[in-house]
């Protein structure tokens, strides 16, 4: 990636946008979405889908300031105490997701495919020929 900066003086700038373009929409959409499940954890109970059956009144829902804070302050808090954790986390979710993914994974399709039954009947294999 050093080299590929180093090759041009206008692709270090557009590698640097790209990325920081990246991290920016993926934590817009991380933030939103949390925010929206927390306020609909937090809605009130007696409530269809946010609208109150008796008075056709919205639900009472915590303020959007609320819910951000409860969405952003925990994890600033927790990386302002332990910086490099983040990257830790990533090593072992690529360790870990790698393994499960390409390792274990196909082996437990495959299993399963073989050994799984289909529309009712028994598939077994006996001296090369299937039963069913």
């Amino acid at each position: 990636l050093s080299g590929l900066r180093a090759a041009t003086p206008v692709s270090g700038p557009l590698i640097e946008a790209f990325s920081g373009g990246a991290v920016a929409t993926s934590f817009i959409g991380f933030v939103l979405s949390l925010t929206d499940f927390l306020g609909d954890a937090v809605t009130q109970p007696g409530s269809n889908d946010g609208v109150d059956r008796v008075v056709g009144a919205m639900a009472q829902r915590p303020p959007k300031a609320a819910l951000y804070v409860g969405v952003l302050l925990p994890p600033f808090a927790f990386a302002s105490v332990k910086p490099d954790v983040f990257l830790d986390a990533l090593e072992y979710a690529g360790t870990y997701g790698a393994i499960s993914l390409f390792g274990v994974l196909p082996a437990v399709l495959a299993w399963r495919q073989r050994y799984s039954t289909a529309n009712g009947c028994a598939m077994a294999s006996h001296n090369n020929h299937v039963e069913m």
